[in-house]
């Protein structure tokens, strides 16, 4: 057996991988209250996308990764405009405006 594949396709390994570094990107915004950190993975989602033209199955999840994502990052922003509006925000893109 050559690698470690568990009978499934690149493509789908592929697939999964975006999910895994969704997270870790939703994560990271989140804890940091910085949404262009997932704006970082929408300009690779993007760049991923335009290069697997022959996988169609890849560019789909590619897509549903861009939009699961920008979901979360208006979700992260006004959460973060809310803490700033409410003088808790400790951190993040929004921590240094208008003080």
């Amino acid at each position: 057996m050559k690698g470690l594949n568990a009978g499934l396709a690149e493509s789908t390994w592929t697939c999964i991988i975006f999910y895994v570094a969704l997270v870790v990107y939703v994560l990271a915004s989140a804890m940091e209250r910085n949404p262009l950190y997932g704006g970082v993975y929408i300009w690779v989602l993007f760049a991923i996308k335009n290069r697997a033209a022959a996988y169609p199955d890849i560019q789909t999840h590619s897509m549903i990764a861009v939009i699961i994502l920008i979901v979360a990052l208006v979700g992260i922003t006004g959460l973060s405009i809310y803490e700033k509006m409410k003088g808790k925000l400790e951190k993040g893109l929004f921590f240094g405006i208008g003080n």
